[in-house]
């Protein structure tokens, strides 16, 4: 919605504005391509936001990395440990949490 609020409908009014006024054929160049850029940075940046959104959700799906733990060279030891420390920050965080929403500390 901010998308379309920031450059399409500037843009319609942009080119709404320039069809009731008479400029020179280079100027009205300048401002199609200028009008043609915002949309394509917009169309780009909504692609982004949508690889971003996925990968949000992929990361949020497996929260410990699995497999590597059973590896028997230095990588899965290290995976190994990575694992057990996520699990302990998650379940302070969940202790944290729990705590916060029993008291008038969580605003």
């Amino acid at each position: 919605m901010a998308l379309v609020l920031s450059s399409v409908v500037p843009t319609l009014v942009l080119a709404f504005v320039l069809l009731m006024v008479d400029l020179s054929t280079a100027t009205k160049l300048v401002v199609v391509g200028t009008i043609a850029g915002a949309l394509v940075g917009g169309w780009i940046i909504w692609g982004l936001g949508r690889v971003v959104a996925s990968m949000g959700t992929l990361m949020g799906r497996d929260s410990a990395l699995t497999g590597f733990e059973h590896r028997q060279d230095e990588v899965g030891t290290l995976m190994a440990s990575y694992n057990k420390l996520l699990a302990t920050v998650e379940q302070q965080a969940t202790e944290i949490n729990t705590f916060c929403h029993s008291t008038v500390l969580c605003l």
